[in-house]
């Protein structure tokens, strides 16, 4: 960020002293038009606006990243567990964020590898309901998760032995 000093020197020379993300600085001579020197010093394609643009990626867009946990019969199990029996919520896997305009879904991919978003909707919001990133995940899996309804209870009896499925089917639902 830039913080701008109006100063003089003993010429009676108008400056203007620049501070960079607090970490340096430069002076920029006023001749006639203070503004001027201003509109430069925040114009759209100044140095302003880049690092504006590169402290945001740096402080904002690097804490974004999450890891995401292989895609196993176990993992997904122990999620759709802790969200219905632990946080009595409903497990929901999303697949994509949008779709483009011809309507094909955008799917969460990163190296060509497809992930999952398994979010714990309603329940108790506690920490067995935070939310968990799965991948890579086979595309198959993917398309049916998008297409079916409910993919919670199909993936409860494909993934889940008989005495987790029978809690995960009594657990309530708490909103």
């Amino acid at each position: 960020m830039f913080r701008l000093i109006t100063l003089y020197n003993s010429n009676f020379k108008k400056y203007i002293l620049v501070v960079k993300l607090e970490r340096s600085f430069e002076w920029k001579q006023v001749d006639d038009d203070e503004e001027k020197v201003r509109r430069d010093i925040f114009d759209e394609r100044g140095e302003y606006k880049r690092a504006w643009a590169r402290l945001i990626r740096g402080r904002y867009l690097e804490k974004a990243k999450a890891t995401a946990i292989p895609w196993t019969k176990e993992n997904v199990c122990n999620f759709i567990y802790r969200c219905r029996v632990l946080d009595n919520g409903i497990p929901v896997f999303k697949t994509h964020y949008g779709t483009t305009a011809t309507g094909e879904p955008l799917y969460f991919v990163a190296d060509g590898n497809y992930y999952v978003l398994a979010v714990c909707w309603l329940g108790k919001n506690t920490y067995y309901g935070r939310s968990q990133w799965f991948g890579p995940v086979p595309k198959e899996i993917v398309e049916a998760l998008r297409i079916r309804k409910g993919d919670w209870k199909w993936l409860t009896d494909e993934y889940c032995p008989e005495e987790i499925k029978r809690k995960i089917y009594e657990a309530p639902i708490i909103f």
